[in-house]
């Protein structure tokens, strides 16, 4: 069997818990609103118009449970107006003051818990790591389930023999993608670590100061898809750890961080990169900078070597991979650029302010004594 689970869904759950397990807060609010507006008599208002009326109400659904429970309650009635499909509501005389009002709020809270407990577990049989099946047994008492089914996933990915010693190149994107998880620190999830690497600039990334990382934007080129598939083989190999609390966020294991930092190889299912499923089409040149010179590798090699082995050692001090300082791709740049000044510097791709403050006076340097 095979998994299948967007934690966006998560949200929408969320909402129907809170919208079936109103606050006393939600309560005793619209409750004050129904008699301020039905102090002279029936108000015929539909549920969306009331809902705006409540402070805190955030959840049109929230508002309608609560009437619900008023009147269940025998402090409000609503009559249905088949006509105009809305309900004429009035206050139950003798009229009650909030606190009179015999609303069980325990119960309501402990029932609003129950129902997030659940969604959480079922989050929690998503992330699992295991054997589902074994999962599911446990959850229902059998304490001397098998660990493995062979059928699920998650067995089924522990004896997948697609899984491969890595190229260096795929070594390289391994490397980037666990360092954004090491800059996030535990704080997102797949999907907005997902959208950090392939550079979106949708509104919870920017929000988020994502697009400030020096991981922003590596894995363009692979694309979205490509990344969550990484992911997710990373999770499987055990190198990022999910959170199995109320949010799953990913952090790197021990085991991640040395693969980060290639004191340890780990054998991956890389996943298929997009370009390979499309058909071929024509290159364009790439650009060498944004003064417009044609990549066709004229750089100056020396130039090149120096400003190579100044970035291991620097990256070393740092305690990160190499291209977190500078890709090879910009490097090549600056070896045919040789930039003289910090402003001639902010011209090649890949450098920006930030690169610029943190890297640059040494890069000049390194460019000024290689060329000479």
């Amino acid at each position: 069997c095979e998994m299948l689970f967007n934690y966006a869904d998560v949200r929408t759950q969320e909402f129907f818990i809170d919208g079936a397990n109103p606050t006393r807060e939600i309560i005793a609010n619209l409750y004050h609103v129904l008699r301020r507006v039905c102090e002279r008599g029936g108000v015929e208002m539909p549920i969306s118009e009331i809902a705006e009326l409540v402070p805190t109400a955030k959840n049109e659904m929230a508002v309608g449970t609560a009437l619900y429970l008023l009147e269940r309650a025998g402090f409000i009635a609503r009559d249905y107006r088949p006509g105009s499909r809305t309900y004429t509501t009035t206050l139950v005389e003798p009229v009650k003051d909030f606190a009179d009002l015999a609303i069980d709020y325990d119960r309501l809270e402990k029932k609003r818990e129950r129902d997030l407990a659940k969604l959480h577990r079922i989050i929690s049989y998503a992330d699992h790591p295991g054997c589902r099946h074994e999962f599911i047994l446990r959850y229902f008492g059998d304490d001397e389930a098998a660990p493995s089914c062979s059928v699920c996933d998650n067995c089924l990915a522990r004896v997948d023999t697609t899984a491969r010693a890595l190229t260096e190149e795929e070594v390289v994107i391994v490397q980037k993608a666990l360092s954004c998880v090491a800059r996030v620190n535990g704080r997102f999830g797949r999907g907005r670590i997902a959208q950090t690497l392939v550079g979106s600039r949708s509104k919870d990334v920017l929000d988020a100061g994502l697009d400030r990382l020096s991981t922003y934007g590596l894995l363009k080129e692979q694309g979205e898809d490509y990344v969550w598939a990484l992911l997710n083989a990373l999770i499987k190999a055990g190198c990022i750890e999910v959170d199995t609390g109320q949010y799953p966020t990913l952090s790197l294991t021990p085991l991640g961080r040395d693969v980060m930092l290639r004191k340890q190889s780990v054998a991956l299912t890389m996943p298929v990169p997009a370009a390979a499923q499309k058909r071929p089409t024509v290159a364009k040149p790439r650009r060498s900078s944004r003064r417009g010179d044609e990549t066709v590798g004229d750089y100056d090699t020396k130039v090149f070597e120096a400003l190579r082995a100044w970035r291991r050692e620097k990256a070393a001090r740092m305690g990160v991979p190499a291209f977190v300082v500078f890709p090879d791709r910009t490097l090549e740049e600056l070896a045919r650029v040789k930039p003289k000044t910090e402003a001639e510097l902010l011209e090649v791709r890949g450098i920006g302010p930030a690169k610029a403050r943190q890297f640059g006076r040494e890069t000049l340097a390194v460019i000024r004594q290689s060329a000479a």
